[in-house]
């Protein structure tokens, strides 16, 4: 009498587990693509707030280059003169010296292409 008990009890936990299987995957499914959806969401969160807003170039508004003048000074730092506003900005002395030797290795070529 016991094991019909027993066998009763087993068959009514197999039949639990087999109706509470099939839900339970979808659950497992359902919740993997929520999880997947707030990370996505968060990231782009993230990297919007992470994006600074665009600094102001003051050379923008330029169209030629007769408007803009360029010099190193005695530190070697590049200065770039706006000559219609008369505003300039300073760069460090590494942007001053390679912008230097470029221009002097370009005004170099030209002088020997000439001779």
């Amino acid at each position: 009498m016991e094991n019909v008990k027993t066998a009763q009890g087993q068959t009514r936990m197999q039949k639990l587990v087999e109706f509470i299987k099939k839900p339970f995957q979808y659950i497992i499914i359902f919740g993997a693509l929520m999880i997947g959806f707030a990370v996505g969401r968060l990231e782009h969160q993230y990297a919007e707030s992470k994006h600074k807003s665009p600094v102001d170039n003051p050379y923008d508004p330029i169209n030629s280059h007769k408007a803009i003048t360029i010099a190193v000074d005695e530190n070697n730092k590049l200065v770039l003169f706006n000559t219609n506003t008369g505003t300039y900005q300073v760069y460090s002395d590494s942007i001053g010296m390679g912008i230097f030797k470029m221009y002097s290795h370009r005004l170099f070529q030209q002088s020997h292409e000439q001779n």
